[in-house]
């Protein structure tokens, strides 16, 4: 298994065959009562969805004890891309409707494709588009956001995404997290840093010369009092 770009070399194992492994772990005492296991599965393309949503379904893996199952997949157009860009490869009501169906005990980790373009942060529209998605779905939801444009986002938009997502009220309380991942800057760390621990998951990286760059600029802007300024 391995993330786009395919490169045979690195394919060492088939799902079926992690997931057998691991349920076989599992059955025999190899994870400790007191360690929750995540088993997250990325989609990078739809129709390889419902083959794996089979092979989980398989093994019950499911149904184990401290064993959650994460779906993941990026459904919504997001930042960095030219004006013309495709659509995802993975539609999200499709996407949605087939884990829910075969799955509907999964975490849905959901999120947009990033290109490597500016401007930085995510807009009104695309925190509109995922709530939109999302605003009814009674699974588990965990937003899944680039830590380094969510900090990038304008303040209103990210605090509404925020507010969504991690600061749960009684009709979301344990249904709603966030998920960030990716480069972050010692700026980014030290804002997520005050989030929600209970609501937040973080898998990041070190960050480049030029994303630190990026953060320092941003931030001082917002000192100035410029809270909506994105980086061109």
């Amino acid at each position: 298994m391995c993330h786009p770009p395919y490169d045979a070399s690195r394919v060492d194992i088939t799902l079926s065959e992690f997931i057998a492994r691991l349920d076989d772990v599992i059955r025999k005492g190899g994870v400790p009562n007191n360690v929750h296991l995540i088993v997250k599965l990325d989609f990078k393309n739809v129709e390889a969805v419902q083959p794996s949503l089979d092979i989980i379904n398989a093994h019950s893996l499911h149904a184990q004890r401290n064993v959650e199952v994460w779906l993941n997949a990026d459904i919504l157009l997001g930042p960095g891309h030219p004006q013309k860009s495709r659509n995802p490869t993975v539609p999200p009501h499709e996407f949605i409707s087939l884990c829910t169906s075969a799955l509907p005990t999964c975490t849905l980790s959901l999120g947009w494709t990033h290109g490597e373009g500016t401007p930085l942060g995510y807009t009104p529209h695309m925190a509109q588009e995922i709530v939109a998605v999302t605003n009814t779905l009674k699974q588990h939801v965990t937003l899944a956001a680039s830590a380094m444009h969510l900090y990038a986002t304008p303040t209103s938009t990210r605090n509404e995404l925020l507010r969504h997502f991690s600061q749960q009220d009684e009709t979301t309380r344990g249904r709603r997290t966030l998920t960030l991942w990716g480069p972050a800057p010692f700026l980014v760390r030290r804002w997520f840093r005050r989030l929600p621990r209970d609501t937040t998951y973080v898998d990041v990286a070190a960050a480049s010369w030029k994303a630190e760059f990026a953060a320092w600029y941003i931030a001082l802007w917002r000192l100035l009092g410029y809270h909506d300024v994105r980086l061109l």
